[in-house]
């Protein structure tokens, strides 16, 4: 029983070690796409790494043990992996919990009295380092116990960086929008910026280059906005000014704010599109090097009738803040346009609506509200004439 026990603490350990890297890869990839929580699996999926090695080690040990402390180490390992482990590993610990109690009610005590005989000195040898194994274990999973108690109770939103940061540099004035000689208040709400300009943070040069909507992106693969919905894609840049390397999980990312404050994510299918579309640079697992400059895109669906560019901004998340960037004056014309050419063409009686609209009489897509303004009127009577 004791060495049933024993194989079971090794297999359910080495089922863990695999289920702790799956978890591990699943928080990675949160991360990469700034998920809420992605540090907290991160967190089980090294929590479960750790308990799963201590199983493997203890169950080996406890093949010829002589000592019952090794079946119960086995045991709290087990059980310290699935509490501190995530849902896979603690499947996994269930062997080595059965293991860990097999090998603690499988391993008899030696009988008290008897004579040391020359056969029985390595037996002692043994049980000092099952000793020495026990006492390294047990700080093994305090220590572990104690970094997971502090990685879970920080923000997993709060995710660090390469370079070098002071403490003491309080965060409303991390942000360094435009060099300027007077200093700036203290509590001065944060600034909006306009698609097109850049803005400096502790850690890097954002830039909102182009924000359009469209109805379909990419070029050999596309992705078509469905009925009733659009795309709003844009291109944007990120620079590392930093003096050392940042995490790819520490990068900018955007997301979409509508005039009530919803937040929305961007479409990863058409935002993969998009960005081979504008052959971008952005890279998904790599760091980011001090001076290197690199492209993305992210495309975002909205409702067609919802979507006003007036009231809706872009949230570029940096450095653990968030920036406010405004669209250009351009796609707010843009987006007004089809609207004022719908309500004339429901406002004109029945038999006016052919000629109130008509391709003559629509503008042509403007670049700018200037252009907007400036575009040539067709004449009512050149209307009128070419009806029958």
């Amino acid at each position: 029983m004791k060495k049933a026990g024993g194989i079971l603490g090794i297999i359910g350990g080495v089922f863990g070690v695999f289920a702790a890297l799956v978890t591990l890869f699943i928080g990675g990839v949160g991360g990469a796409f700034q998920a809420s929580g992605a540090g907290t699996v991160i967190g089980l999926g090294w929590g479960g790494l750790a308990f799963s090695f201590l199983a493997i080690i203890f169950g080996a040990v406890s093949l010829g043990a002589r000592s019952r402390r090794v079946g119960i180490l086995l045991t709290l390992s087990a059980l310290g992996g699935a509490i501190l482990g995530g849902t896979m590993v603690a499947v996994c610990m269930v062997l080595a919990l059965v293991g860990g109690v097999l090998a603690t009610l499988g391993t008899k005590p030696e009988p008290g009295g008897t004579t040391l005989a020359p056969s029985a000195i390595p037996a002692r040898r043994r049980g000092k380092l099952e000793k020495t194994l026990g006492v390294a274990a047990a700080v093994v999973v305090v220590g572990v116990t104690g970094l997971l108690a502090i990685g879970l109770a920080s923000k997993p939103g709060d995710s660090g960086h390469g370079s070098p940061a002071s403490a003491s540099t309080p965060a409303p004035s991390r942000m360094q929008p435009r060099p300027t000689s007077a200093p700036a208040a203290a509590a001065s709400p944060p600034q909006a910026f306009q698609v097109g300009e850049t803005f400096a943070t502790q850690t890097f040069h954002v830039t909102i280059t182009s924000a359009s909507v469209v109805h379909s992106v990419g070029d050999l693969l596309t992705s078509k906005a469905p009925a009733g919905a659009e795309y709003v894609a844009v291109a944007w840049r990120y620079t590392n000014r930093s003096q050392g390397p940042v995490s790819a999980f520490a990068v900018p990312s955007l997301h979409l704010l509508d005039a009530q404050g919803h937040r929305y994510d961007a479409d990863l299918e058409a935002s993969s599109f998009y960005a081979a579309q504008i052959h971008a640079s952005a890279k998904a697992f790599s760091d980011v090097n001090p001076g290197i400059r690199l492209s993305d895109g992210d495309v975002f669906e909205v409702s067609s009738t919802q979507f006003n560019p007036a009231t809706w901004s872009i949230q570029v998340h940096v450095d653990g803040q968030d920036v406010i960037v405004r669209f250009p004056a351009s796609l707010s014309a843009q987006a007004a346009a089809p609207a004022a050419v719908q309500a004339t063409a429901s406002s004109a009686p029945m038999g006016a609506a052919s000629a109130a609209v008509t391709p003559a009489s629509l503008p042509a897509p403007v670049a700018s509200a200037a252009q907007a303004t400036a575009s040539p009127r067709v004449p009512a009577s050149a209307s009128s004439d070419s009806q029958p």
